[in-house]
């Protein structure tokens, strides 16, 4: 969880470096949406471990 919170805030900083904020935003939800898929996908494997 404080990896991810890291993580964010990483990304955050590369964001506000950009010249458009825009474009990095909609790479950030790209890579949200991925990472959402990738916990969805996990999340059963660990219920059943």
């Amino acid at each position: 969880m404080r990896r991810a919170f890291l993580f964010l805030l990483f990304l955050l900083e590369i964001g506000l470096g950009t010249s458009s904020p825009v474009g990095w935003l909609d790479e950030f939800f790209q890579i949200f949406k991925t990472s959402v898929n990738k916990i969805s996908l996990y999340s059963p494997l660990k219920t059943i471990v």
